[in-house]
């Protein structure tokens, strides 16, 4: 996979955009995972 973004550069590029979705995915994710778990604490106490 990585030897075939080396050899065809345009491939990268294309799928740079998904790659930044996806990551953004998985950080808005544990935001609300983080937010969930900080509420169930201060509920508790």
């Amino acid at each position: 996979m990585l030897n075939k973004w080396f050899k065809q550069e345009e491939l990268y590029f294309s799928d740079l955009p998904f790659l930044i979705n996806v990551s953004f995915l998985i950080l808005v994710i544990g935001i609300i995972r983080f937010s969930y778990i900080f509420h169930k604490c201060t509920n508790l106490l």
